[in-house]
């Protein structure tokens, strides 16, 4: 390990492989307020899509439809990752493609959402509770996105 000033007086540590360095507290906020009303955003979907597909509510029409298909093939990669080995996770296997492939769909299913649920919106209280939480799950991928984590790859 390593304590090193940065090119802007910052103190950094690293241990060769990795740099860390004193973050704001608001930035700190602002990752864990988005993580938190994302990850609201997406648990909604997904419950209140399965409650639809139940009570059979749920059609290609529906709005909500789209997205919780993409919710939902977040599933798609775990049987892939129960067949591998441990020592393949940072390689391109079925498993670790699988997972790019449904984090890359995921923010287009929730804009299609977002776009169509806006379409049908009329002042009821469900349809904007629905758009205020795609756009709540959406905002959450762009985020990480910027950050570049999503596409989840898990390989360099």
């Amino acid at each position: 390990h390593v304590l090193l000033v940065g090119r802007d007086g910052q103190r950094v540590i690293s241990d060769g492989l990795h740099s860390y360095e004193r973050t704001s507290l608001a930035r700190l906020l602002f990752g864990w307020t988005s993580t938190a009303v994302g990850l609201m955003g997406l648990g909604y979907v997904f419950i209140v899509g399965a409650l639809r597909t139940l009570r059979r509510r749920i059609s290609s029409d529906d709005p909500m439809f789209i997205p919780f298909i993409g919710v939902l093939a977040l599933t798609v990669p775990i049987p892939f990752f129960l067949g591998q080995s441990f020592l393949q996770l940072g390689d391109r296997t079925a498993a670790s493609l699988a997972l790019a492939a449904v984090t890359a769909i995921l923010p287009v299913t929730l804009a299609i959402g977002i776009v169509r649920q806006a379409r049908v919106l009329r002042g009821s209280a469900t349809g904007t509770i629905d758009l205020a939480m795609l756009a709540a799950a959406l905002q959450w991928l762009v985020v990480l996105a910027a950050a570049g984590i999503v596409p989840f790859r898990l390989w360099l």
